[in-house]
């Protein structure tokens, strides 16, 4: 049995975080050139956030190749046309977190 305690983090160091990848992507991306096809409108990158006793690490992109499934997960999208609200992005990953250590206990 691991008793070791699961520290949440901070949702505003969350939310920074996000905005640094969603930063990034962007600028790697050209999101004006992505076909303007109707299905294209919810262009998105999957971001997970991943909490594991006092550490935590956000992954991006496809969820097939984790491979550490270990700790408390939280799964969402990051929108990439248009500048989410991270603040509401990074607590609904928490939450889910959250979720995760309340049935663990």
């Amino acid at each position: 049995m691991n008793t070791e305690k699961t520290v949440v983090p901070d949702k505003h160091l969350v939310a920074q975080s996000l905005r640094a990848l969603w930063k990034a992507v962007r600028h790697d991306v050209d999101i004006v050139g992505v076909s303007s096809r109707q299905d294209d409108d919810d262009v998105s990158l999957a971001v997970r956030l991943q909490v594991l006793g006092t550490g935590w690490r956000l992954w991006e992109g496809d969820s097939s190749y984790d491979t550490d499934h270990r700790g408390h997960w939280g799964v969402s999208a990051l929108p990439l046309r248009e500048e989410p609200d991270f603040d509401d992005l990074a607590e609904d990953l928490l939450d889910q977190v959250e979720d995760s250590i309340a049935m663990q206990d």
